[in-house]
């Protein structure tokens, strides 16, 4: 959305600051759809990256905001978006999905360190991680 202020409805409006947290998230939907070699990271990252915990608390927290539990894809890439895209706002409560700011930060920084270490430059099609 463009930033705005609706007449008569306060809650409608949109900062700059909320446009671009909005842009974030959805561009990072944008890569897992587009970019395999992120998309499988991204998998390899739920399963090895967060504990049973965690899985189950990011889970929980994405049902509270009305998403299906019972779809794993769309789980995963709501992960993604929220624990590594979006920076706590509005939008997004790392407290609510389970996760201290420390916890939050150290899982930023160990999905950022090794997805730097396997991206190549091209990705190439069909590729998986081992």
């Amino acid at each position: 959305p463009q930033p705005s202020r609706p007449a008569g409805c306060n809650l409608c409006a949109v900062t700059q600051a909320q446009r671009e947290i909005i842009l974030l998230h959805e561009l990072a939907h944008a890569r897992f759809i587009t970019d395999q070699v992120y998309r499988n990271y991204v998998w390899w990252f739920w399963h090895n990256g967060l504990s049973a915990g965690q899985r189950a608390d990011i889970g929980k927290y994405l049902q509270s905001l009305g998403y299906d539990r019972g779809v794993p894809d769309m789980l995963v890439n709501e992960m993604q978006a929220f624990i590594l895209h979006t920076p706590e706002s509005e939008f997004f409560s790392s407290k609510a999905a389970g996760l201290n700011s420390p916890q939050l930060a150290q899982l930023r920084a160990a999905f950022w360190y090794r997805l730097a270490g396997i991206l190549p430059l091209q990705s190439t099609p069909g590729y998986r991680l081992p």
